[in-house]
């Protein structure tokens, strides 16, 4: 079951904040001065870059919730990479830390501490989940699908244009015409 189903979504959301913003101060009370520096940095330019996208494109924080899509998610993109980047600063911080005030090798860190070695492979899963769900949904930019054979259409009405110009549809239900020229194999 589902985060959202449980609590709904204004609760989903207050909960993961809550542990967004307790793992964040954790870092800021307990990390070196530059891996603050580097947080406070990343949060920042993350935060400025959600008011940005939703000043120039409104349309991002009035779409209703759909489970089956998630709307503005490239606007997202940049906020949760600097998130996450914070995590990996504040956890390498953390263990380097630990690992001279245990008086060990910083470059050994891994070998000495298994706990090192499942942060990063949680971080990099972390990441790569992400990455992997941000390109599951189906959208308007690629309602054909795969791109190769939208080219090659494009490419073979070129060889059988008079005019060295084809026409097709673009979003929005318009057409745009585009010369030949421009296409390439």
């Amino acid at each position: 079951m589902r985060l959202v189903e449980i609590v709904g979504l204004n609760g989903a959301t207050v909960i993961v904040c809550a542990i967004l913003v307790a793992g964040l101060c954790w870092a800021l009370v307990s990390g070196s001065r530059q891996s603050r520096v580097f947080i406070l940095v990343a949060l920042i330019t993350g935060f400025v870059q959600s008011v940005v996208a939703a000043t120039v494109v409104p349309v991002v924080i009035r779409q209703q919730y759909q489970a089956y899509f998630e709307g503005g998610s490239r606007y997202a993109t940049m906020p949760i990479m600097a998130m996450t980047a914070a995590a990996v600063v504040a956890v390498d911080a953390r263990l380097h830390r630990q690992a001279s005030a245990e008086g060990g090798d910083r470059n050994a860190l891994i070998r000495k501490s298994p706990r090192a070695l499942a942060a990063v492979a949680v971080l990099a899963c972390v990441l790569a989940l992400s990455w992997v769900l941000d390109y599951r949904y189906v959208t308007q930019r690629m309602f054909w699908g795969h791109w190769q054979p939208v080219a090659e259409r494009m490419l073979t009405a070129c060889e059988h244009s008079s005019s060295d110009t084809i026409t097709t549809w673009t979003w929005g239900n318009s057409t745009i015409t585009i010369p030949c020229s421009r296409l390439h194999r």
